[in-house]
């Protein structure tokens, strides 16, 4: 019973939890481009384009450190795509035992 209803919410947070991904993923891109864009100028931004992952980690480090706390929209929004990634990862193994009784 138990495994069934784990089952069943997996393969709910299988489904949406890529298009959160997917739209928080894009946000953030973008908005670390014009982060980038407005302290850096066109040559950050160029950077930022070209190196992605590194680049939205420097930005989250800068910014945290400008903002002084983790309360500011840029920093949710990377820890909220972090957590969405864990847990749909944590979860998407037990979409099988609704797979398993299906057939």
């Amino acid at each position: 019973m138990f495994k069934k209803l784990l089952g069943t919410i997996s393969v709910f947070m299988d489904d949406w939890s890529y298009l959160i991904i997917s739209t928080l993923g894009l946000t953030i891109r973008i908005l670390t481009i014009v982060i980038a864009w407005s302290a850096g100028g066109i040559v950050g931004a160029a950077l930022t384009l070209c190196l992605p992952l590194i680049s939205e980690l420097y930005w989250f480090f800068i910014i945290l450190k400008v903002a002084g706390n983790i309360n500011n929209h840029y920093c949710l929004l990377m820890l909220g795509y972090i957590l969405t990634i864990v847990i749909t990862m944590a979860v998407a193994p037990f979409a099988v035992f609704v797979e398993d009784n299906e057939s």
